[in-house]
């Protein structure tokens, strides 16, 4: 039970990203089968621009562990596209949006890269003009 009401939080969270997104002008979608099985959440394009984002949604900020093998193929997608591969923060109680490189990490453990919540976050509007 706990897993489905994860999926429906990660899938709302990555469906107002898109609604954020195309307010900018993007061609955006969602990856049908995002999660544990694929590295991106959310796809945007816009003329000379190529968004991949990892979505994360929380009710209060609080740091970000990422699995390294997951961290990993995700830094490989993003070299072989040349396209920004953006860790976006969706924090529910603020209803603020917060973004960051995946490769902008803080911490790397033997299984885990770690996003803080400190000053590296930016907005996501930043990102997309």
């Amino acid at each position: 039970m706990r897993s489905y009401l994860s999926y429906r939080r990660g899938k709302y969270a990555e469906t107002l990203l898109i609604k954020q997104l195309r307010k900018q002008g993007f061609w955006a979608t969602r990856l049908p089968r995002s999660g544990k099985s694929y590295f991106v959440d959310v796809i945007g394009i816009r003329k000379g621009k190529v968004i991949l984002a990892e979505v994360k949604r929380r009710r209060t900020a609080r740091d970000i562990y990422i699995e390294k093998w997951k961290y990993e193929r995700m830094r490989r997608i993003m070299d072989v596209t040349g396209a920004t591969f953006l860790l976006i923060l969706y924090i529910q109680s603020l209803n603020l949006w917060l973004a960051r490189r995946i490769d902008d990490y803080d911490k790397m453990t033997e299984k885990h890269v770690v996003y803080k919540i400190n000053d590296k976050w930016r907005s996501l509007d930043s990102f997309l003009s």
